[in-house]
């Protein structure tokens, strides 16, 4: 299955009346173990589960062709054909896919559309450009690799499952109105594709609307959509997960992302991208990808990966890329669990301070590798900005600011003396090179600090919503009071506000409705 998300639910009873259990479904549903898995574990729990079918897992590729998609050439797919099981062949796992399916269907599970040839992104042909007739097809193609296993393929085998009621568009793309009107008319009951809303109930616009819904991140600052892998990556850092893994993570990250802004472009002006930290040339690649195709406008990066910095050489091409291809800033956010011991005679952190003051010293330490690096001699118009107002930096602008003008003068087995003589600048002329968001929990004494340290310029709005006793409102309103009640010039409380963010991602800001006055604040 490619992915598991939250929040879609089994329609049940009356037409005009919404369901009454949210569960978790399954995109692509094409591998016949892994359903299999899944409708056992569903079996022990008394639960069930709605399996979002690609009809090309249906068709083996030599008849590829059969497949009539719209806007493409017969036989193109973005996503392959049937998937061929180890040990047998490719008509062995379509009959066995087929049986699994069928199995459960009888067992009460629901089998959905994912459509076929998932067809993403923003390029000529993509399913944000179709049209109603685009999607009828796409539908109707559906239902011919569904219901001809046996014609297409030359095999005993057919599927016997209910007719199909529910669909999930491809990345959660296209145009959703068109959609809708076109299950509609076909007597469909409802749609899972609208993502980015939290804690919605289904809604009728045409069919049923089944939102997958943002979460909040357990330990993080962030919300994320509701599937598996991006539960995993921002939770572990797919720290298991080898090289070859991790970039289909991102790529489902991103696409989600991506999705969720074109859905709701007056709510999420952009989004910023996921990137394989442990495979950079599939880094490099994720990073083309995500801001020439999908149109994000930087990438968020941790403090260290798998334990390694930053600093190290491997890494220096994303930073390059970055300044020197795209002009465009790198997210940074510390990256720490309570198995980092405070005290090396000790196995793990207690009592939370990993996260209260572990996360702003990793910040402080990343800062610190790239800027004695020299990371910013070489990158010069590299834009870095950094989670909770630079961390530990506005704080200590004196210990960092006479402090490192000795900087050797405490170590022996480095020659360190002669690296400062290399840099161009001060030391702390380099740290005041980074940016900030104001995500320091509305504290108005830690945003003037941070203000005074990095300038007005190097400064953005930013929360740690939802992560606050009231679920996200509250850091949210303590920090515009804190900045309205600070004095600023209304230009400068601008630029924090919005300013400084439309010029470094190169926003375009909507016109002012007419009528509207504008406001200086």
């Amino acid at each position: 299955m490619a992915t598991i998300l939250v929040g879609c639910a089994i329609v049940t009873g009356a037409a005009d009346r919404p369901p009454q259990f949210l569960i978790v479904s399954f995109d692509g549903a094409g591998d016949a173990t892994e359903l299999r898995e899944w409708t056992a574990a569903g079996d022990r729990l008394g639960a069930r589960f709605t399996f979002f079918l690609s009809g090309v897992y249906l068709l083996a590729g030599d008849q590829s062709v059969r497949y009539l998609p719209p806007q493409h050439t017969a036989g193109a797919s973005d996503i392959g054909f049937a998937i061929k099981p180890d040990d047998t062949d490719v008509r062995t796992g379509i009959r066995d896919l087929v049986a699994a399916l069928n199995d459960a269907d009888a067992s009460g599970y629901e089998i959905a559309t994912h459509f076929n040839g998932h067809f993403c992104g923003r390029r000529a042909g993509a399913v944000g450009q179709w049209g109603p007739k685009d999607w009828r097809k796409e539908l109707d193609q559906f239902e011919a690799l569904a219901r001809g296993v046996a014609k297409n393929n030359g095999i005993d085998a057919e599927l016997h499952i209910q007719p199909i009621v529910g669909t999930r568009t491809p990345c959660l793309e296209g145009n959703l109105a068109f959609l809708r009107t076109v299950l509609a008319q076909r007597g469909m009951r409802y749609d899972a594709s609208t993502a980015g809303y939290s804690e919605l109930w289904p809604w009728r616009d045409g069919v049923w609307i089944f939102p997958v819904p943002l979460v909040a991140v357990d330990g993080g600052s962030f919300k994320t959509l509701a599937s598996d892998y991006n539960f995993y990556l921002n939770q572990t850092g797919a720290k298991d997960v080898d090289a070859e893994q991790t970039p289909e993570l991102a790529r489902l990250a991103n696409d989600g992302m991506a999705a969720i802004v074109r859905q709701h472009p007056d709510l999420f002006p952009a989004f910023v991208a996921s990137l394989p930290m442990n495979n950079v040339p599939a880094s490099l690649e994720e990073m083309d990808r995500a801001i020439e195709k999908l149109g994000a406008k930087g990438v968020q990066i941790f403090t260290n990966v798998n334990g390694r910095p930053l600093d190290g050489p491997e890494f220096f091409p994303i930073f390059e890329r970055m300044s020197k291809t795209y002009d465009l800033p790198i997210w940074v956010h510390p990256s720490r669990t309570a198995k980092f011991a405070d005290y090396p005679t000790e196995e793990k952190s207690k009592y939370e301070i990993w996260w209260l003051f572990g996360w702003p010293y990793e910040t402080s330490a990343f800062m610190a590798r790239l800027v004695f690096s020299q990371m910013f001699e070489k990158l010069p118009k590299l834009k870095i900005i950094t989670h909770h107002l630079g961390a530990m930096a506005p704080f200590f602008v004196n210990r960092i600011g006479y402090g490192m003008d000795q900087f050797g003068s405490r170590t022996a087995d480095e020659d360190y003396a002669t690296l400062l003589k290399r840099m161009k600048k001060r030391p702390l002329d380099y740290f005041k090179m980074f940016y900030g968001d104001t995500s320091v929990n509305g504290s108005q004494s830690a945003i003037r600090c941070g203000l005074d340290f990095y300038g007005v310029d190097h400064v953005l709005f930013g929360t740690d919503c939802p992560f606050d006793p009231e679920g996200g409102p509250l850091f949210i309103r303590e920090t515009i009071k804190t900045l309205d009640r600070m004095t600023l010039k209304p230009a400068d409380r601008r630029k924090i506000y919005f300013g400084n963010a439309v010029n470094m991602l190169r926003l375009q800001l909507p016109k002012a409705k007419a009528g509207r006055k504008k406001s200086l604040h």
